[in-house]
């Protein structure tokens, strides 16, 4: 719920947008997650990339689990 309010409050921080998502894919929630983190990947630093896809893919793992 912090999170959530957090990215309310500044929704075009990268910093939030990337910490939700990656709290978000790690609370079950990986479609949210996964729209959320590969917008982050668009605007990321060069030294979070790395980072970002694999969380993405992470997340489509856990969503062709469930399919």
């Amino acid at each position: 719920r912090v999170q959530h309010r957090l990215l309310a409050l500044a929704p075009g921080n990268y910093g939030e947008r990337r910490d939700w998502g990656v709290i978000s894919l790690r609370a079950g929630q990986a479609s949210a997650a996964l729209e959320m983190l590969e917008s982050c990947l668009k605007t990321c630093p060069p030294d979070e990339r790395d980072f970002l896809i694999q969380q993405i893919s992470d997340a489509r793992g856990k969503l062709a689990q469930w399919n």
